[in-house]
C-alpha cells in the first residue's frame, strides 16, 4: 500500500513551476498589453515567486547603492550619479501608480533596475535575486522606464538647425580640420533573444540574432539622431539609404 502513495508536494511544484513559465512567456512576447494586464500578470507571478521562496540579497538599494562613492556608481551602473538623478527627476511621475492596484517600488529603485538591466548582460534571474523583486515586478519596472525615456528622447535627441549647425561645424573642424561636417555617424547592432517570425533574418554576420541602430553624434559626442529596428542581417549601406530617404521624405 505504501508504495502506491505518492507524495503530492513535487506535484506541486511541478505545477507552479509550468504555470510560472506559461505567464511569464505571456509577459515577454506580448507587445500589446495594457499597463493593468502587465499589473494583473505581475501579481499572479509574485504570489507563484513568493511561494517558492527563492534567496535574494535585502536592502541593496536602500543601503549599499547610498554607499557607493561617485565613481563606484559610475561602474556599476554606466551612468554618473549626477545624469541619474537629473532623469529620475524628469521621469518619475511617469513611474508612479495612476490606478488602484499593488504597491509599486520606488521610481529610484525602478530606474536602478532598469539601468543595471540595459547596462549590463545579467540575467532577469540575476536581477531578481540583487535588487530583491520578482521576475516580472523587473520586467514591468524596465518597461516603464523604457517606455519613459522614450517619450523624453525627442526633447533631448534634435537634429541640428540654425544656430546651432554652424556651432556644430565649427567644433568639428576645431577637433579634425574638416569643414562643414554635421555629424559622426556610426552603426551597431544589439543582440536579441531569437524572435518567433523569420528569426533567420535577425542573424547578423557574427551569427548573433539582432537588429540594427544607427546613430549621429555631434562634436561633444552628444546623439542628435537615432535609427532602429532593422533586422541584424540588413547591410549597413541599406540602412544608411533607407535612413536618408525617411529624412528627406520629412
Amino acid at each position: 500500500m505504501e508504495d502506491n502513495l505518492i507524495d503530492p508536494a513535487p506535484q506541486r511544484i511541478a505545477i507552479l513551476n509550468g504555470i510560472t513559465m506559461i505567464l511569464m512567456e505571456l509577459l515577454d512576447f506580448s507587445s500589446s498589453e495594457s499597463e493593468e494586464e502587465e499589473e494583473e500578470l505581475e501579481h499572479v507571478l509574485h504570489i507563484v515567486e513568493k511561494r517558492k521562496k527563492l534567496p535574494r540579497l535585502e536592502n541593496y538599494v536602500e543601503n549599499v547603492v547610498p554607499a557607493y562613492s561617485d565613481l563606484q556608481f559610475k561602474s556599476h551602473f554606466r551612468i554618473s550619479r549626477g545624469t541619474f538623478e537629473f532623469i529620475l527627476n524628469i521621469i518619475a511621475p511617469r513611474l508612479k501608480r495612476t490606478c488602484w492596484g499593488m504597491s509599486m517600488i520606488s521610481p529610484e529603485k525602478q530606474f536602478l533596475i532598469a539601468v543595471w538591466r540595459m547596462a549590463t548582460p545579467d540575467s532577469y534571474r540575476s536581477i531578481c535575486e540583487k535588487f530583491n523583486v520578482s521576475r516580472a515586478t523587473a520586467l514591468s519596472a524596465t518597461r516603464r522606464v523604457v517606455r519613459s525615456l522614450y517619450h523624453l528622447a525627442p526633447t533631448v535627441i534634435k537634429w541640428p538647425s540654425g544656430n546651432n549647425v554652424r556651432e556644430v561645424w565649427t567644433g568639428f573642424e576645431a577637433t579634425s580640420s574638416f569643414p562643414k561636417v554635421i555629424g559622426a555617424i556610426d552603426g551597431t547592432r544589439i543582440n536579441i533573444p531569437a524572435p518567433c517570425v523569420e528569426p533567420a533574418s535577425y542573424v547578423n554576420r557574427k551569427g548573433h540574432h539582432s537588429i540594427q541602430l544607427q546613430a549621429v553624434c555631434n562634436h561633444k559626442t552628444h546623439f542628435t539622431h537615432c535609427f532602429v529596428g532593422h533586422p541584424g542581417s540588413v547591410h549597413d549601406q541599406r540602412v544608411f539609404r533607407l535612413n536618408y530617404q525617411k529624412c528627406t521624405n520629412g
